[in-house]
């Protein structure tokens, strides 16, 4: 977060905020993939986490990068006064590639966490089970 490249469009309460969500969201992917792959359910299903680590993700890395891909999206910066547009055009220039780079870390992150909740195990039910 030292980066002296990175333009924050949000402050210290809009990172804490979207860190929290980021890891409840990634909580959530994870134990709806060990619930699943536990139940027994296939695989294909299980591409459902996909939608939860993909929240959780840009969560985090939304906090990591000082960057609010909503505001960016909007020109706006809210450095937990209220929002307030973006004059300088290097800077919205900036906070727009930030706001890119959240999109494709989360997207990244979010497959290779399905992926592995992909590769757990299928538990066998009884019904199922080879005699």
């Amino acid at each position: 977060m030292s980066d002296p490249t990175v333009c924050a469009n949000i402050g210290p309460l809009g990172r804490q905020r979207r860190l929290r969500s980021g890891i409840r969201w990634l909580a959530i992917g994870a134990g709806a993939g060990v619930a699943l792959a536990f139940a027994g359910a296939p695989r294909w299903t299980r591409l459902g986490t996909f939608a939860p680590f993909v929240l959780g993700a840009s969560g985090v890395f939304q906090a990591y990068e000082q960057t609010c891909v909503a505001l960016a999206a909007r020109g706006v910066r809210d450095m937990d006064s209220g929002e307030v547009q973006i004059a300088d055009q290097a800077m919205a220039r900036q906070i727009s590639r930030q706001a890119r780079k959240v999109y494709v870390e989360s997207g990244l992150m979010a497959a290779l966490l399905t992926a592995a909740v992909l590769a757990l195990p299928r538990r066998r039910r009884e019904d199922e089970a080879l005699p």
